[in-house]
């Protein structure tokens, strides 16, 4: 009996030995055993790691030179919606300026996703035109989804935006607008009776892309519902104009030519 006592107690110590040596190899095995102990330690670790480097990346991007808020935008950007916690305090950077500085915190701002739209709503009404066309610009891009803004009060920002003096403004709040037919039908269809041709021109190419949109027909034979009979018809979309190139390095509303 007792030769049988010492063989299972040694086979269970071999048991637990290779058990342990497979954990090493395989951290989710380890966890698995019975009797391990499983702790949320390193992943809080990890976010008050991402949230120190962010407080530190954010820091530089508000009192560096030139060439350091830059790098540190980028390096938000890699971090992505993890940084959704500095957009209020990235959102000043878009006036910066630095057409570079401006572009990097649109991108930053960008990758963080929805948590991000209050900051471009707010940016959609900035005294600067260039400001304004990097928030429309994000917030016409069909990937961003719209979040934590009331959709009226966007829209009216966006009208607001069809009547700027600048095309490189007008262009981007009418593709924004379009993001919201039909419940912008009445900003939409205000747009292509009394604004530009190049507002017309996108508004009714778009329409034809969006589901209950204009009829194909009624815009093939040059007329649309509520517009006087030949306006309408817009250009393939291969012909379209090019936008003005934007001058860099030019701060305020003068960065817009």
């Amino acid at each position: 009996m007792r030769f049988f006592s010492l063989l299972i107690t040694g086979l269970i110590a071999i048991g637990l030995s290779a058990a342990h040596a497979l954990g090493q190899f395989h951290p989710d095995l380890d966890r698995s055993l019975p009797g391990t102990v499983q702790s949320d330690q390193p992943a809080q670790s990890a976010d008050a790691k991402i949230a120190a480097t962010l407080r530190e990346l954010t820091h530089i991007a508000l009192t560096g030179n030139e060439r350091e808020q830059i790098g540190a935008l980028e390096k938000i950007f890699e971090i992505g919606d993890d940084a959704a916690m500095s957009a209020a305090k990235i959102r000043p950077l878009l006036d910066a300026p630095s057409v570079d500085v401006s572009r990097a915190a649109a991108e930053a701002l960008a990758a963080m996703g929805p948590a991000a739209c209050p900051q471009w709503l707010d940016a959609a009404k900035s005294p600067d035109g260039f400001t304004r066309m990097l928030a429309l610009e994000a917030l016409s891009n069909r990937q961003l989804k719209i979040k934590k803004i009331n959709l009226g009060d966007l829209r009216a920002v966006l009208d607001a935006n069809l009547k700027d003096v600048s095309r490189q403004v007008r262009i981007p709040a009418a593709k924004a607008l379009l993001r919201f037919w039909p419940a912008s039908a009445p900003e939409i269809m205000e747009a292509i009776k009394h604004h530009d041709g190049d507002v017309r021109e996108v508004m009714l190419e778009g329409l034809w892309y969006e589901r209950n949109g204009l009829p194909r027909r009624n815009a093939a034979a040059g007329h649309c519902p509520g517009l006087p009979a030949g306006e309408g018809a817009p250009r393939p979309a291969g012909a379209a104009r090019t936008w003005p190139r934007v001058r860099a390095g030019v701060a305020g509303p003068a960065r817009l030519e």
